[in-house]
């Protein structure tokens, strides 16, 4: 927000509904709007997360080079979101590694996919937690690398898992 960026907040696993609901009013807090609930695997609130993203594109310009994007997206929150699950919907190919295990995704890791006759370039990056809870070197190269993704961005979507039923840790 401090960029200012367009910036939506995507609730994830949002077919969970029970979590969801009994959580929502904390998400609200953050006063990051719009609050979108999704489920990237089970393709609930993909149609609403991509009205929202469009309506905050701006009108495209022509460029001289057909591979440049007309608009980048990063997706970041903490690991184990959903990350990973949502970029492989978006662009309809496995293309991210999903697990479990968190910190599967090391580096930022970009693809081009066609979304209303524009280029847009979607990010998936490594999961972000807070500095102090960060100790490790290679984790520390991993939360800068997302960083750098997000100010690199025009939109940034940020993924909260509805499951765990806090906001921050």
């Amino acid at each position: 927000r401090r960029l200012k960026k367009p910036t939506f907040l995507l609730i994830n696993k949002a077919d969970n509904t029970g979590a969801l609901e009994e959580n929502l009013p904390e998400f609200y807090a953050l006063g990051i709007e719009p609050v979108i609930p999704v489920s990237g695997i089970h393709n609930i609130g993909m149609t609403t997360m991509l009205d929202a993203v469009i309506k905050q594109l701006p009108a495209a310009t022509v460029t001289a080079e057909a591979e440049k994007p007309h608009y980048k997206v990063a997706i970041i929150g903490r690991p184990n979101a959903g990350k990973s699950s949502l970029m492989n919907l978006l662009i309809q190919h496995e293309r991210s590694i999903v697990s479990s295990i968190a910190g599967t995704t090391r580096e930022a890791i970009s693809e081009m996919a066609y979304c209303c006759n524009d280029l847009i370039q979607i990010t998936d990056t490594a999961g972000v937690r807070r500095s102090r809870k960060v100790d490790e070197d290679l984790e520390l190269l991993m939360v800068k690398n997302s960083l750098q993704a997000v100010k690199d961005a025009n939109i940034v979507l940020i993924m909260m898992d509805a499951s765990e039923g806090k906001i921050a840790d």
